[in-house]
């Protein structure tokens, strides 16, 4: 037999192998889950509501990996972090694209850091971000900036504490504009926090499990708008210029700017300079719009979270405050510098972040080909979602999982620190992990160094004390507003001294 011809056998032999042990892997059965509808599959077993908390449920069930099939596509939830660890991390080069959304294609979201396919242009985003944002020494540049901004939440609150939720969408807006465009926010109502809160909302409402038929069967985009069922044709041009609002107008404010040198240093101003592609330009754009959006929704909910626990447990709102008066005393404000002195607020944070993770199922990731896992099969283009909230009522990683305990996260022996999993999994992690974790450090400590929070009376004077209430929502889910009293902890000339308001106005 000529060289060639045992060349060209051994080739047909590999091909035979691999397409045998192709059609094998999909003779494996999928995760487990509930039996469907034929060709509809489980669309009408996405539970409503709190939908992770019914993919919990499935999961006692069916086991902590299950499966639903929505018309062609498989849908796969992750319901412990083991399992999530498993195939999102380890194996993150087939596991970090996004699900291709029909509606996302027609509003642009596709181009936002969160749902960009895996690829080139993820990749270069990535790398900006880290460049800009993703090292504590960065992070440090920006410290003066947070200072200011937590001084101006303080304000906020003294002046009108029945605004918190509000306030705390402001601040978080806030911080990220200055930090990311280089911008001032308005006080009251300001334009650009005010568009990514009506983005926000729109990109929760077009996520939501089988709340658009078209992300689950993409040829109806080709139908004519006038044929019933195609009222996303409608809310998709509602969606993609509110986008537009979003994203167009600050990168077109620091182009201005830089054109006068008058652009302050930030995340856009650097990138901006140094782009010199259109490409480069849109990645800017969406980029920087993208952590506004999602990054000021998440940490506003998370400040909101962590008052209502203070509310809800004064004596570890005490422990705190009395932490914080041993590291800076009470002649002035906490820094960033207090911080290693300042382990319980540490741990108390991280409680916050399981007790209420404000994105209780993420985002989706996408297979970009065939997977097994413990014998099931994970067949290419599969929804994969990581049940973050399960994760955190875990029983067996927090005992006693729904109680409000930060000792579990100090001592020599800590339970699993929730940023593990509630900032992403695999190369799909939020890239304003870093700045958003100093915000939020220096906010609280500020807070509660300065006023403390107690629960309002009812008319017999007794003390209301308010339910943590997760609202329903897709991407993300705040809590139930709540009302309370604010008490300051220092006299109005002690106050003032400390916000030195004109080195605020400076920053």
């Amino acid at each position: 037999m000529r060289l060639c011809d045992l060349y060209l056998a051994l080739l047909v032999v590999a091909g035979v192998l691999f397409a045998l042990w192709v059609g094998s892997l999909r003779r494996l059965p999928k995760p487990p889950g509930p039996r469907g509808l034929p060709l509809l599959g489980n669309v009408f077993d996405i539970p409503s509501g709190r939908t992770w908390e019914g993919f919990a449920r499935m999961g006692e069930r069916y086991g902590p990996l299950i499966s639903l099939s929505l018309g062609p596509v498989t849908m796969v939830i992750a319901n412990t972090y083991n399992v999530a660890h498993d195939i999102l991390d380890k194996k993150s080069q087939i596991y970090s694209d996004r699900p291709y959304l029909a509606l996302a294609e027609l509003v642009g979201w596709d181009l936002t850091t969160a749902l960009l396919p895996y690829g080139p242009k993820l990749k270069r985003t990535r790398q900006m971000f880290h460049a800009e944002l993703g090292t504590k020494p960065v992070v440090k540049g920006f410290h003066a900036q947070l200072n200011a901004q937590a001084r101006t939440f303080l304000i906020l609150l003294r002046d009108e504490p029945q605004k918190l939720l509000e306030h705390c969408h402001y601040h978080a807006g806030a911080f990220i504009l200055r930090v990311v465009h280089g911008y001032k926010a308005e006080i009251q109502h300001d334009k650009f926090i005010t568009q990514a809160e009506i983005a926000m909302g729109e990109f929760n409402e077009g996520l939501e499990p089988g709340r658009y038929l078209v992300n689950i069967l993409p040829f109806l985009r080709h139908l004519p708008e006038w044929v019933p069922g195609t009222a996303f044709f409608r809310n998709a041009r509602r969606y993609r210029e509110n986008l537009n609002n979003l994203m167009l107008p600050p990168v077109q404010l620091v182009q201005e700017q830089l054109k006068r040198n008058e652009a302050e240093e930030s995340f856009m101003s650097k990138w901006l300079k140094r782009c010199s592609a259109d490409d480069d330009v849109e990645l800017i754009m969406y980029g920087a719009g993208s952590l506004l959006a999602a990054g000021a929704e998440t940490t506003a909910i998370t400040l909101h979270c962590f008052f209502l626990m203070m509310i809800q447990n004064p004596d570890i709102q005490e422990r705190l405050q009395e932490e914080l008066e041993s590291a800076c005393g009470r002649s002035r404000l906490p820094t960033f510098e207090d911080r290693e002195q300042l382990p319980y607020l540490g741990a108390v944070i991280k409680e916050v972040h399981r007790i209420h993770p404000p994105a209780p199922l993420g985002v989706p990731h996408s297979t970009t080909q065939d997977d097994v896992h413990n014998g099931y099969f994970i067949p290419k283009g599969s929804l994969v979602f990581p049940n973050v909230w399960n994760m955190s009522r875990d029983s067996s990683m927090y005992p006693n999982p729904f109680k409000f305990n930060p000792e579990r996260f100090m001592g020599p022996d800590p339970q699993r620190d929730p940023t593990d999993y509630i900032f992403g999994f695999g190369r799909r992690l939020c890239p304003g992990q870093l700045i958003v974790d100093a915000s939020i450090f220096i906010t609280t400590a500020m807070c509660l160094h300065a006023y403390t929070f107690r629960p309002s009376l009812d008319e017999h004077r007794n003390p209301i004390f308010p339910a943590l209430e997760p609202q329903a929502a897709s991407a993300t889910s705040n809590i139930k507003p709540y009302n309370f009293v604010i008490v300051p902890r220092y006299t109005k000339d002690e106050f003032e001294e400390f916000l030195n308001v004109k080195s605020i106005n400076n920053v």
